[in-house]
């Protein structure tokens, strides 16, 4: 597989602003780069959507959940307060 590939996209005048915007800031080197800076954020996104679904699947196995005031009744009876 290639380094790279060359991909024709649309964009709407807004976005496309914003990415020019982007790149004449100097906050990256040419469009290339301000895309791919965005399909990371994408990326990142989405492996935290997968982590909290894991967490959330974990904490749902785990069994019934205790109401909070218990919770903060029991940690005032041992932490004073």
């Amino acid at each position: 597989m290639p380094l790279s590939q060359t991909v024709t996209i649309e964009l709407t005048p807004e976005t496309a602003a914003r990415l020019n915007a982007a790149v004449a800031e100097g906050l990256y080197p040419d469009l290339t780069q301000a895309v791919s800076a965005v399909v990371n954020v994408w990326d990142d996104q989405e492996q935290a959507r997968t982590d909290l679904r894991g967490l959330l699947e974990a904490g749902m196995a785990s069994g019934p959940g205790e109401p909070a005031e218990q919770v903060f009744k029991r940690l005032r009876q041992r932490y004073g307060k």
